[in-house]
């Protein structure tokens, strides 16, 4: 029984088992293919099927941008709401909201609104029964 746990053992040993010499040589092959690809120059690695960003950079003079700064300033007091807080709601044609809560006084909003957007609309109300609710919409 001890004998064919040995023999098991040294066979498992020496199947797993392998000359450092060989790692070492497969080692300096992928080093040297590696110094080889980082020596190509900027136009033949844009040239390879590699769709990794690093290998294709943008020039210089590419903008890549998905949104836009605007900068919407609403006065309530000009509409006459009563209230000491009118609260307003900002949103887009598709219901995106920009923007909910109440405010005393002018509202200044710096929102960065995708650049498909065209226009924004803009809901004022109050607690007061008598003040008007207004919805008016913003062109950008």
């Amino acid at each position: 029984m001890r004998f064919c746990l040995t023999l098991i053992y040294c066979v498992a040993l020496i199947a797993c088992g392998g000359s450092s010499e060989e790692q070492a040589k497969s080692t300096d092959i992928i080093n040297q293919s590696a110094q080889e690809q980082s020596v190509q120059p900027a136009s033949e690695q844009s040239n390879s099927l590699s769709t990794l960003l690093s290998d294709t950079p943008a020039g210089e003079e590419f903008v890549f941008s998905q949104f836009r700064e605007h900068n919407i300033v609403i006065e309530p007091e000009s509409y006459d709401f009563s209230a000491n807080t009118v609260f307003i709601k900002v949103y887009t044609e598709q219901g995106k909201l920009l923007f909910l809560g109440g405010v005393k006084g002018e509202l200044n909003l710096s929102l960065y609104i995708e650049n498909v957007v065209s226009n924004v609309f803009v809901d004022m109300f109050s607690t007061v029964a008598g003040d008007p609710q207004i919805t008016m919409e913003i062109n950008l």
